[in-house]
């Protein structure tokens, strides 16, 4: 028995990969490479602000079926600096994306979604939208399933 519960948590962890990152190039570098490693992704941001770069959102095009997971630390902030979306989140495969315990300020909606695009389902729990110029119905974007938890809008 103890040989199958090995072998079972060996193999789950093969088919995942952790990122930690601290800046916003470290996000960037981060989803990038997710996009196409063919695996269940999570990315943990610590503390801190992380400024979209050069006016464009952060970008995850995938063609992959893997999930992704971004999970903040106390006070992590997503910030677009009235410019641009925050988050762009785009696959031709159904894939599911979580994001947790971010703060998420000062989209634009320009984009249709001032916050967050998506068009996969997508999960939101215990996040905060804050300092927003945009509609309350332009936040967030999804064409699949939408689930907010735990979360201030």
């Amino acid at each position: 028995m103890k040989k199958i519960l090995c072998i079972s948590i060996l193999a789950s962890s093969i088919f995942a990969q952790d990122f930690i990152v601290t800046n916003s190039n470290e996000l960037k570098e981060a989803l990038e490479t997710s996009q196409e490693n063919s695996q269940d992704d999570t990315i943990f941001l610590k503390s801190g602000n992380y400024n979209i770069l050069n006016k464009k959102p952060f970008f995850y095009k995938s063609k992959e079926k893997n999930s992704l997971t971004l999970i903040g630390s106390d006070k992590t902030y997503i910030s677009g600096n009235n410019n641009t979306q925050l988050i762009n989140f785009t696959n031709n495969n159904e894939m599911s994306i979580k994001l947790e315990n971010i703060i998420f300020r000062n989209g634009n909606n320009k984009y249709n979604a001032g916050y967050i695009y998506s068009n996969q389902n997508l999960i939101i729990n215990n996040c905060t939208f804050i300092e927003e110029k945009v509609f309350l119905n332009k936040l967030i974007f999804s064409n699949k399933n939408l689930k907010i938890l735990n979360s201030n809008l």
